[in-house]
């Protein structure tokens, strides 16, 4: 009977050690699945098709982005959303980049290197982007990009009408009337040939993105 009972012991032992490891793996299983799904819903995508210049990262977030690369130069332009809304602050970014051979360059400008004239498709009205001409330089370190912002005060036209005065309206508070925009951004630089020295090249690099805004 002893020899029984021990053997009925086993078995239960067995079981329950079969249920054990059964859960085990479950639990296991189930960990794993949990953090799959949490990964996955904490990643971003990005979608950057050949020809389009519509970025999106996310679900929500749009970045209209265009880039230009010229000689040891990259320029881009972009801004946050592909269509904003009226009373916006709309947000127009440049950035020149350099990526030559040496540690970093020096260019000259004028108050800024970064130009953002605009036009309206729907009007075709055209606003010129003013900027004063006074000898500034940066030094630009390689692979370091600089950024500059649009002002909403250096805009400027001579075209008349409605849509240009409501235009001057809307640019006192740093935003445009519904419409479509057009913005033929550049950087404009002199490159100089050395820190010591006046002579070097004059360079435009330009580039264009586009974007709505709507009627709140």
């Amino acid at each position: 009977m002893p020899h029984i009972n021990s053997m009925n012991t086993k078995r239960k032992l067995n079981k329950q050690q079969s249920k054990s490891s059964q859960l085990t793996v479950w639990a296991a299983c189930f960990a794993l699945a949990a953090a799959i799904a949490l990964t996955s819903a904490g990643c971003s995508s990005t979608i950057n098709e050949p020809g389009n210049n519509v970025q999106q990262t996310g679900q929500n977030t749009a970045i209209i982005h265009a880039e230009q690369q010229q000689g040891d130069f990259i320029y881009r332009l972009y801004t946050d959303k592909k269509k904003w809304m009226t009373g916006d602050t709309i947000k127009i970014i440049g950035e020149l980049e350099y990526t030559g051979e040496q540690e970093e360059i020096e260019i000259a400008h004028s108050a800024s290197p970064f130009m953002f004239p605009l036009k309206e498709r729907n009007s075709n009205q055209t606003f010129d982007y003013l900027m004063q001409e006074i000898g500034l330089t940066t030094v630009l370190k390689k692979d370091e990009p600089i950024r500059g912002e649009i002002l909403y005060r250096n805009i400027s036209t001579v075209e008349t009408g409605k849509m240009a005065a409501s235009i001057r309206e809307k640019l006192k508070q740093n935003t445009l009337p519904a419409g479509f925009y057009e913005v033929n951004g550049y950087a404009d630089i002199f490159v100089k040939a050395a820190a010591d020295d006046e002579s070097g090249e004059p360079m435009r690099i330009k580039a264009s993105i586009s974007f709505e805004v709507g009627e709140k």
